[in-house]
């Protein structure tokens, strides 16, 4: 049983309603948490884009400070939802039965719901017919698992979280990545930004180094997400409530916590906080790249 009073996050690629004014930033987020007052068949949905390795998991610990519901009760590996498919081309109304057997989605329309945590939202994720993410894009009708409990349709919101590659250099337990993949999964983020905007998604770009740096810009950045209350990174997850041992969750501590170390380490000598971006020459395409990534998070 999922303990009452927590949001249901959908975490990893998206749909919803795009606002122009409001790309990045609602100043005033009591507005936004009654957009969906009027419909009582509506649930939020929080999808999360981010490559492997790429900070995903402090991302969806932050959420699940603001009491989002996780996948974690799948007691899989950090908490990734296609682990618990028995096939990874099942029908997709199977795989959303899969992902609401680890809510509780009696609780309420002021919680949110959490899908896919991590992944490249490449052509498979924007085509494939086995794939959630275009199912509910598409608004196509949910399966009983939903519908049982009058939930309809999701208001989807998409967070694309980028690494710059001199923080995940590092500070990646996995080791620098060839510039080859730094090219190709921003230019990939930088494509899905402009696609999924075309589709009439409301899209955050988040950058990581802003988790570490400026907690409080990622706040305001968020902020416009209905039900999403505010980001507390002195959270600490509580094992065998919010996390449990089969989840072999990566992150120790708070985030706040993290920052610290962060700062205090090498990785912080490349990176230039209040750019957003490593302090390469602009000679060099990854930068080139994070560049536009890191004005797009600003």
């Amino acid at each position: 049983m999922v303990p009452a009073g927590r949001l249901l996050l959908l975490a990893g690629v998206a749909l919803a309603h795009w606002k122009p004014s409001q790309r990045h930033i609602v100043a005033n987020q009591t507005d936004a948490s009654v957009a969906l007052k009027g419909d009582e068949n509506v649930r939020t949905g929080i999808f999360v884009f981010a490559a492997p390795f790429s900070g995903s998991t402090a991302m969806l610990q932050l959420l699940m400070s603001a009491g989002v519901q996780t996948q974690c009760r799948n007691l899989k590996w950090e908490c990734e939802e296609f682990r618990a498919y028995d096939d990874p081309h099942m029908p997709v109304m199977k795989k959303l039965e899969v992902v609401a057997g680890n809510w509780d989605l009696g609780m309420g329309k002021d919680h949110a719901l959490l899908f896919h945590k991590v992944g490249i939202p490449n052509a498979w994720t924007l085509g494939a017919e086995d794939s959630s993410f275009k199912h509910i894009l598409e608004k196509r009708p949910l399966p009983e698992a939903f519908t049982k409990h009058g939930i309809n349709e999701i208001d989807a919101h998409v967070i694309l979280l980028w690494q710059p590659h001199c923080l995940h250099n590092y500070l990646s337990s996995h080791g620098a990545r060839p510039d080859k993949e730094y090219i190709e999964f921003h230019q990939t983020f930088l494509n899905a930004e402009r696609v999924l905007r075309e589709r009439g998604m409301d899209v955050t770009v988040v950058n990581f180094g802003d988790l570490i740096f400026k907690p409080d810009h990622v706040n305001q950045q968020l902020a416009h997400i209905p039900n999403l209350p505010k980001l507390d990174f002195d959270f600490v997850p509580t094992l065998g409530k919010d996390i449990f041992v089969e989840n072999e969750f990566k992150a120790q501590g708070s985030i706040a916590d993290y920052a610290i170390h962060v700062k205090q380490h090498e990785a912080a000598k490349h990176y230039n906080a209040e750019l957003g971006t490593c302090l390469d020459a602009m000679t060099n395409p990854v930068q080139k790249l994070e560049s536009e990534l890191a004005r797009m998070s600003s």
